[in-house]
């Protein structure tokens, strides 16, 4: 684990998440603990980024849709689909801190 954690790129990396995501389903505890850890931080990191209810929650990406059910109750009420790419809401999120209006 330690070989590979240390030579690993990125797409490596990547290629582990459907194997976790596939254990968590099958009901994995350490599967669906690092799922969960991965969800704590996707809700710690939010609040500092200026995420406050009513704003959407995307969770985009292969394993993104994992972690809808394990957010707090109040950021799950509030997931929803894409309306388009991640750079779209990116810059959409940008134009509106810019314009001091986040929404």
């Amino acid at each position: 684990i330690v070989r590979f954690a240390s030579k690993a790129t990125p797409v490596e990396f990547g290629e582990i998440a459907p194997r976790v995501t596939k254990a968590a389903q099958l009901e994995d505890s350490l599967a669906l603990n690092l799922l969960q850890r991965g969800a704590d931080h996707i809700a710690r990191t939010l609040l500092p980024l200026g995420w406050k209810p009513p704003l959407p929650i995307c969770l985009t990406g292969g394993i993104g849709p994992f972690y809808a059910g394990l957010l707090p109750g109040d950021m799950q009420a509030l997931v929803q689909e894409p309306k388009g790419e991640p750079i779209d809401g990116a810059l959409s999120l940008a134009e509106d801190f810019r314009r001091g209006t986040p929404t």
